[in-house]
């Protein structure tokens, strides 16, 4: 069994890797740490994990306790976390946050793309939940040099990605037969996805004009992508999708659109691809907190410890 640690574990990315951790039949969960539920039980905090009364979560990480951790803390905790500790080089460390993402000595850990370097790699910085939706959209037309025009992105998310801290924009009240866009064109993701389209196509391009909006929903992504390509081939381009995809367990390419209700609760991901006249039009959809955070997280856990991709991952969507 794998020694596994999860900091952080109070939140609902936290929450997503206890739970799929205690069922994954490779794993051993030595600690859950969170600075503001020391001492408490797993089921006061997470209610679903009623028959979890076992563990505890408790306040300080002891890496000797874990051959693999898992960091859930918010933007900016885990750098200054792994500043504090000695850690052996064998430690294999998962980042959730944007902390180490395509920084010098850690692996970018979107498996469908980087696969090898994931499996050489005992340092991981896991992508960003818009920025998985939107680079699996992207990333098979990079890499067959498809992408010259500007991309024009509208991705909706569930309020659960807002984190479980309450804000005014995540408030029931306000969210609930609600719908509002934010950080038009200055998303902190844009980066990311242009950082990962440049390991992919050999010609550079930039051009994104990307416009994420809050869903009235709990979980869930729809990224929807167009882009106009003078010598777009439908049949070509579907092609090229299925085979950048052969070999992923968790994307299914689809002729129909798709809904967050085929992917939510799973790690899944659907992806429909279509050309009108000269616009190439994708569509992507995932959940979150899962195929946008800790199923991916697990995914790469799996790869780097020569476990089947899919192993503890084996999800139903809940379309109901």
């Amino acid at each position: 069994m794998i020694k596994v640690a999860v900091v952080g574990g109070a939140g609902y990315i936290g929450g997503e890797l206890i739970r799929l951790l205690i069922a994954h039949p490779q794993v051993k969960l030595t600690q859950i740490i969170s600075q503001s539920q020391e001492g408490k039980a797993l089921s006061e905090v997470h209610p679903d994990l009623l028959h979890s009364k076992d563990q505890i979560f408790e306040k300080d990480l002891d890496p000797t306790r874990a051959d693999a951790i898992f960091l859930a803390q918010p933007h900016g905790a885990a750098q200054k976390l792994l500043e504090s500790l000695e850690l052996s080089d064998d430690s294999l460390i998962i980042d959730l946050s944007h902390d180490h993402r395509w920084q010098q000595g850690w692996t970018y850990g979107l498996p469908e793309f980087f696969k090898e370097p994931i499996l050489q790699s005992k340092r991981i910085a896991n992508p960003g939940c818009f920025a998985t939706a939107i680079q699996l959209g992207l990333l098979p037309l990079a890499k067959t040099n498809s992408l010259t025009n500007r991309a024009y992105i509208t991705a909706v998310t569930g309020s659960t990605g807002a984190g479980q801290s309450p804000t005014a924009t995540s408030h029931f009240s306000w969210r609930h037969n609600n719908l509002s866009i934010y950080k038009s064109y200055s998303h902190q993701h844009e980066s990311e996805i242009l950082s990962s389209i440049h390991q992919v196509q050999e010609t550079k391009w930039n051009q994104i004009s990307f416009v994420p909006m809050r869903g009235c929903f709990t979980r869930g992504i729809l990224a929807s992508i167009q882009i106009t390509n003078p010598k777009a081939d439908k049949n070509q381009i579907i092609e090229g999708f299925l085979e950048a995809y052969d070999t992923s367990p968790f994307v299914a390419i689809t002729e129909t659109s798709p809904h967050i209700k085929q992917v939510s609760n799973t790690n899944n991901v659907a992806i429909s691809v279509d050309c009108f006249e000269q616009d190439i039009h994708i569509v992507v959809a995932i959940d979150n907190l899962l195929k946008g955070a800790a199923g991916t997280a697990i995914q790469n856990f799996n790869i780097i410890n020569h476990l089947p991709e899919d192993l503890g991952l084996q999800l139903k969507p809940t379309v109901y």
